[in-house]
């Protein structure tokens, strides 16, 4: 073997030691010795991404699912550019990648050679780390550092908070494996690992060259002290949390949550990807089912003022909490992350608290067990926030059984995807949801249920790109356990993503994609342009961007089966039906299309926002 073919088999041995298990390479001729060494190794479950942009987000996705770091492997040039908005997505979300990046060495760097760019700081400020290694030259030291190098940087990219790290990776010809020159050694005398040898065929218990034991996420006890007693002594707090579970699911963080609050007899805020909504926790009074709608009305808003709000994990999506907080600077505002940075985008005084959630809430739940005669309780505030809850929740029944077009029971409507889907899918499904309205519509229109669920999004950075990619690698990685997945997304977002599709062609990924067509950007109808005067046929072509494609042209083109109900007992029939298929292994990814009036729809979530503010005033808000 050559020096190249060396070189990338031991760091690829390294990361496998490391506990790297998946690898996505694009194809090229610059990393011929990274991709080579990949497939020539038993351990790695290698996927081929023709689409570097694609490849990046079924990274990713499939990191989000299984919390492992995932390698991801390009040629030189503008080809990892293409990984930059998966690396951004990463970065903000928190997910592991090893992004390995092929180049042209030194002496081609800044001479006009082909595809050949400034790649080490290619990707800014959003990954944890990066190393520009040397081209290969196999003498000892530099064994070592490459693989001290390699194990860092998977220690790197796990670690709490997760990330991206990048390793560029510049290779000299010849790339591929060939016989050595003359006088070269067919194999180094590889004498630093005192046990075993560093092949592919070694024992098979190896260590990784550097062993890392990160912290523990045992919290701060005086925090958790503080804590607990500033919940016991103030009877009005509210708990909020955001998306929270996404490399977890089992339910730890939820029940944790659940039980502190219900020990203080506090209402908690949580949209679905909390993992508070469905589970047997789910069912406790203290969990309410539709904050939203709570939260956007002006009137309760300013009646039901918390003295504090304990945040837990990543900011929430509705902007509602933000105007709570402005309108109240006197509400104390407690945040508990571990995901790093500074997630508070509100710039309210605050405390933020670095510990795991789950056992953050745990230890103050047992604090708060201690202390359960002498704490503080006002029945009417946790008795108020659920009696509201079911009023909204009465209303919005209602309007679910109420023919048009006063009500939603009949024709289609964006929102009640969630609801229908919640009805249907079986315990364990993941719901991956696309940003932009789907997202939206997931918080708003999502019931509480005791079925366990796992919901995923991309908040990282709440873009729509990559989205399909990302469910589709999410898809890969729990497609071993029968976990069925379910994508939601918009129009918009399959389009930006549709390549993505032969992924789940070449590999027959099972993936049920429920595709909400509603021929454009619906979510800019919900923007103040929408309303400008004498603007309607600017306002579509720049904002609503309508494209009237066949996608059931699309579907075939990639192979996967597509279907378009017309009624909503028909969509629930070709959900059940995908999703056992899917947890049998078969199906592939088959595509649900419902058709949907982007205006209409506009109109209808107008009309459950009003039944529902008309509801609280009726009820709760008459002598306010």
């Amino acid at each position: 073997m050559n020096e190249n073919t060396l070189w990338a088999e031991i760091l690829m041995e390294e990361l496998f030691r490391a506990g790297a298990r998946t690898a996505v390479v694009s194809p090229g001729s610059r990393s011929t010795p990274l991709a080579l060494a990949l497939g020539a190794h038993p351990g790695f479950q290698v996927y081929s991404q023709v689409d570097e942009r694609s490849g990046g987000f079924f990274a990713l996705g499939h990191a989000k699912a299984g919390g492992q770091p995932v390698v991801l492997v390009c040629t030189s040039g503008t080809a990892a550019a293409n990984y930059y908005p998966a690396v951004i997505e990463a970065y903000h979300a928190r997910v592991p990648l090893i992004v390995l990046t092929a180049d042209r060495p030194y002496e081609l760097r800044d001479t006009g050679a082909e595809q050949t760019i400034d790649q080490p700081r290619m990707f800014g400020t959003a990954v944890k780390g990066r190393f520009d290694l040397d081209a290969p030259r196999p003498q000892p030291h530099l064994i070592r550092h490459l693989r001290a190098t390699a194990a860092r940087a998977a220690a790197l990219a796990a670690e709490t908070p997760a990330g991206p790290v990048h390793l560029n990776l510049p290779f000299r010809k010849p790339l591929e494996p060939m016989a050595p020159p003359p006088g070269h050694p067919a194999a180094l005398p590889l004498d630093l690992e005192p046990q075993d040898p560093l092949a592919f065929h070694g024992k098979p218990h190896r260590t990784p060259w550097a062993v890392v034991h990160p912290a523990g996420p045992e919290p701060d006890r005086n925090a958790v002290q503080l804590t607990a007693q500033g919940m016991a002594n103030n009877p009005r707090g509210v708990v909020l949390c955001g998306p929270l579970m996404e490399l977890n699911g089992h339910g730890e963080t939820a029940q944790a949550v659940a039980r502190m609050a219900r020990l203080a007899r506090w209402p908690v805020a949580a949209e679905p990807p909390a993992g508070l909504r469905h589970g047997p926790w789910a069912m406790g009074t203290e969990i309410l089912a539709h904050p939203e709608a709570l939260l956007r009305q002006p009137g309760f808003r300013s009646r039901w003022v918390p003295q504090v709000v304990l945040r837990i994990g990543p900011p929430p999506t509705a902007p509602h909490l933000e105007r709570w907080l402005t309108a109240n600077p006197q509400t104390q505002l407690v945040v508990v992350n571990n995901q790093g940075g500074w997630p508070e985008p509100t710039h309210h005084p605050m405390v933020m608290i670095q510990a795991d959630p789950a056992l953050f809430c745990l230890r103050v739940a047992e604090q708060l067990e201690d202390m359960a005669d002498t704490i503080t309780r006002d029945p009417a505030w946790l008795d108020g926030f659920v009696q509201a809850d079911r009023t909204v929740e009465d209303a919005l029944n209602r309007l679910w059984h109420q023919p048009g077009p006063d009500g939603l029971a009949d024709g289609w409507f964006e929102g009640r995807v969630f609801r229908e889907l919640t009805q249907v899918l079986p315990k364990g499904a993941v719901v991956f949801t696309a940003n932009s309205m789907p997202v939206r519509d997931l918080d708003a229109f999502t019931p509480k249920t005791a079925q366990p669920l796992r919901h995923m999004v991309s908040r990282g950075a709440n873009g729509i790109d990559g989205t399909l990619s990302t469910a589709l690698g999410a898809a890969a990685r729990l497609s071993s356990d029968r976990q069925p997945v379910v994508l939601v997304t918009g129009d918009l977002a399959f389009l930006h993503d549709a390549g993505g599709l032969l992924a789940a062609k070449r590999y027959h990924i099972p993936l049920t994609v429920v595709l909400v067509n509603n021929d454009g950007g619906g979510i800019f109808d919900m923007l103040p342009v929408a309303e400008l005067p004498g603007r309607a046929q600017v306002f579509q072509h720049l904002f609503t961007t309508p494209h009237g494609l066949d996608f059931s042209a699309l579907a075939k083109a990639y192979g996967s089966p597509h279907a378009h109900p017309t009624h909503w007992e028909d969509f629930r029939r070709e959900v059940e039906t995908s999703v056992r298929l899917n947890q049998q292994g078969e199906g592939g990814t088959r595509i649900i299309e419902i058709s949907t009036d982007r205006q209409d729809s506009h109109r209808r979530r107008k009309l459950a926002w009003s039944a529902a503010a008309q509801a609280l005033v009726k009820h709760h808000l008459a002598d306010a």
